[in-house]
C-alpha cells in the first residue's frame, strides 16, 4: 500500500479492501481504516503481513507434486515460531480448505500485477492464483482469508474489480474469490449488472477516502 500527501490513500492491494469490504458495523470499518493508516507510518504493524506465508505457499502448491505436504511445511513452519496463537489453527483449516476448492488436477499459471484506479483510489491486484484445470481453462483466484465471512455482496464487488484487471493479470481466465476459513467459491453470476456494481464500488471507494481523512 502506498498514499499520497493529499490526505487520502494512493492505493491499497485488493486483499486489503476485501476486509474493508466485509466490516459488518461501522465501528468495525473505522477500525480497519485507522489500522490501514497506521501500516503507513509503522509497517512492521501490519496485520495482513499474518496471511503473506499462506499467500505464497498456495502459490507454490499449484505447482508443486506434492501441493498438501507444500501447504503443511507452511502450516508447521507458523505453528512452530512465536506468532499469534490462532494462526496455527487457521493455516491449517484454509489448507485444507484449499485442497477442497482446488480443481482436480488444476496446475498453477504465473499471474502479474495489475491497478485499477477509481475515484482517485487505486486498487491493486497482486499474489492471485492462477489456475489451469485440466479442460483447458483458466481460473484467477482471489484468496479471502480474513476472519470476517465473504457475503454475496462483498464478493461480487471484488469480482468487479477483477473483472476490470483480468486481461492484465491473466489473460482469458475467469475470476472467483474463494473465501478460505469457510471453504466457499464465488463468481460473478451471468446477469450480474456491471454498471451497477461500479456505482457500488464508487460508493463504498468514496466512503473509505472520506473516513481515511477525518479518522486520527
Amino acid at each position: 500500500m502506498r498514499h499520497s500527501d493529499t490526505g487520502h490513500p494512493g492505493s491499497l492491494a485488493l486483499h486489503t479492501f476485501s476486509s474493508y469490504l466485509t466490516a459488518r458495523t461501522y465501528q468495525q470499518a473505522l477500525t480497519m481504516v485507522r489500522d490501514h493508516k497506521k501500516w503507513m507510518t509503522d509497517p512492521s504493524s501490519r496485520a495482513h503481513s499474518c496471511y503473506m506465508p499462506l499467500r505464497r505457499g498456495l502459490i507454490r502448491a499449484l505447482n508443486s507434486t506434492d501441493p498438501r505436504q507444500t501447504l503443511q511445511d507452511v502450516v508447521d513452519r507458523v505453528a512452530t515460531r512465536p506468532r499469534p496463537a490462532w494462526m496455527g489453527p487457521v493455516y491449517a483449516q484454509m489448507a485444507d480448505n484449499f485442497h477442497q476448492l482446488r480443481p482436480t488436477g488444476g496446475t498453477g499459471v504465473p499471474t502479474h500485477q495489475a491497478e485499477w484506479v477509481i475515484d482517485g483510489l487505486t486498487l491493486v491486484a497482486k499474489d492471485l492464483l492462477g489456475i489451469r484445470t485440466p479442460q483447458g481453462g483458466l481460473l484467477l483466484v482471489l484468496p479471502h482469508m480474513n476472519k470476517e465471512e465473504l457475503d454475496r455482496e462483498a464478493a461480487d464487488l471484488l469480482l468487479g474489480v477483477l473483472s476490470e484487471v483480468v486481461d492484465l493479470v491473466l489473460p482469458g481466465a475467469t475470476p472467483e474469490v474463494w473465501d478460505m476459513r469457510r471453504g466457499k467459491r464465488f463468481r460473478l453470476r451471468g446477469n450480474a449488472n456491471r454498471t451497477t456494481l461500479r456505482v457500488a464500488l464508487q460508493g463504498y471507494i468514496a466512503k473509505y477516502q472520506r473516513e481515511w481523512a477525518l479518522i486520527a
